[in-house]
C-alpha cells in the first residue's frame, strides 16, 4: 500500500492536470469516443476495426476507474464476438467487416498481449466487485497461454507472440511488447506461481538481449536464432508503434534500471525537439516525423520513473496538445491514460 501510495503522489505531481481530470484525457471522453454501445472498442482509424489488445485496454481502464458496467459490457462483447476459437481460451485478435455488412473476426490466430490483458483485467475486476465468475474466466486464458504460447528453448520460456506461425525451423520470431512483466507476478497468485515467476524472470532477460544500437532500445519484432536475437526485418527494422508499449509495462513495473537505460531517448528527444514516430535500429536514423501523444505520455511517464520531473511534466504538456487533434486516434489515446495508471501485483 505504501508503495502504491507512493507512487499516486508521483504521478499527481507529475501529471497535474490529471488529478483534476478537466485535460480531455480522461475515461469518460475514451468510452464516450470508442467504446460501442454493447462494448467493442472502435479502432477508427484503422478501419472500425476491433482487436483483443483493445478489449483488454479498456476492461483494465474500467478497473482503475470503478465502472463496472463499462467492464461487463466489453467483456461480454469480448466474449461473444472475439472468444470464438474452439480449442482454448484465446481470443481472435482482429473483428471487423469481412466482407460488405458481414461483420465477425477477420483474423482466428491470436495475439498474446491481448490475451494477457484481458486475463489481468478479469483478474482485477473479480477481485475489485467480488465477482468470482471473472476470475475463472481469467483462469481458463491463462492455462491456455502456458499451453499453447510459451516454449522452453535452453532451459529458457519463451512467450510467442501468438499460436500460429512464430516458430521456424532455425529460430523463433518475437515481439518484445507482448512481454507484460507485472502480469506474470499476478497471475503467479492464482495459478502454478513457480511457472509464471520464470516466465517473469525469462522475458526480463530475454529483453535485455532485444535491445539495439547505442540507445538499447527494444525493436517492434525480432528473431532469435542459433546465433541469438537480430531485428527481424522482414516484419520491420524499427522501435515504433509495437515496442513503445516495452516502455510502458517496464514503468508499471517500476523497472528503473531498464528504464534508465532505454530513457537515453530523452537526449535525442531535447536534440530533434520532437519525439519521431520510430527510430531504425537497422541503419541507426530516426524518422522525421513526429509521434503521437501517447508516445508523449509513455516517455512522460518514463521520465517520471526515473526522476527527470520537469522533463516528464514537460512531455506530458505535449501529449495533452497533440492529444486534442488526434480525435480518432484510439490507440494513441489509450497509451495516454495507460501512462497514468500503475499495474499492481
Amino acid at each position: 500500500m505504501t508503495r502504491f501510495l507512493s507512487f499516486l503522489f508521483t504521478l499527481i505531481l507529475v501529471f497535474p492536470q490529471a488529478s483534476k481530470g478537466d485535460d480531455g484525457c480522461t475515461w469518460e471522453v475514451f468510452k464516450g469516443r470508442f467504446v460501442s454501445p454493447d462494448g467493442r472498442v472502435i479502432d477508427r482509424v484503422q478501419e472500425n476495426l476491433s482487436h483483443s489488445e483493445g478489449q483488454g485496454f479498456a476492461m483494465l481502464l474500467a478497473t482503475r476507474h470503478n465502472d463496472p458496467g463499462a467492464f461487463d459490457l466489453v467483456w461480454r462483447w469480448t466474449r461473444n464476438n472475439i472468444q470464438a476459437r474452439k480449442s482454448d481460451a484465446l481470443f481472435a485478435w482482429s473483428w471487423g467487416e469481412r466482407s460488405p455488412g458481414k461483420w465477425g473476426p477477420i483474423d482466428l490466430n491470436n495475439a498474446t498481449d491481448g490475451d494477457t490483458l484481458i486475463a489481468v483485467a478479469l483478474f482485477e475486476g473479480a477481485a475489485c466487485w467480488k465477482k468470482e465468475e471473472y476470475r475463472a474466466y481469467a483462469l481458463e486464458i491463462i492455462k491456455s497461454i502456458q499451453e499453447h504460447l510459451v516454449v522452453e528453448r535452453n532451459g529458457r520460456l519463451f512467450l510467442l507472440p501468438g499460436y500460429y506461425g512464430f516458430v521456424k525451423n532455425n529460430g523463433l520470431i518475437l515481439n518484445p511488447s507482448y512481454m507484460i512483466f507485472p502480469a506474470y507476478t499476478i497471475f503467479a497468485k492464482y495459478h502454478e506461481p513457480g511457472f509464471w515467476r520464470k516466465l517473469r524472470t525469462d522475458s526480463l532477460d530475454i529483453l535485455s538481449k532485444c535491445t539495439f544500437t547505442r540507445l538499447e532500445l527494444p525493436a517492434d519484432w525480432v528473431f532469435w536464432g542459433p546465433e541469438g536475437p537480430s531485428v527481424y526485418a522482414d516484419k520491420n527494422e524499427v522501435f515504433g508503434f509495437e515496442a513503445i508499449r516495452v516502455l510502458l509495462y517496464l514503468a508499471w513495473d517500476h523497472n528503473i534500471k531498464a528504464l534508465s537505460k532505454m530513457g537515453r531517448m530523452l537526449d535525442i528527444v531535447d536534440g530533434l525537439g520532437f519525439i519521431p514516430c520510430n527510430v531504425n535500429l537497422a541503419r541507426n536514423t530516426v524518422s522525421l516525423d513526429e509521434a503521437p501523444a501517447g508516445f508523449y505520455a509513455v516517455f512522460a511517464r518514463v521520465a517520471a520513473e526515473i526522476g527527470e520531473k520537469d522533463k516528464s511534466r514537460a512531455l506530458w504538456k505535449k501529449a495533452l496538445e497533440r492529444l486534442a487533434l488526434e480525435k480518432d486516434n484510439y490507440y494513441s489515446f489509450a497509451l495516454c491514460l495507460l501512462s497514468k495508471i500503475d499495474l499492481k501485483p
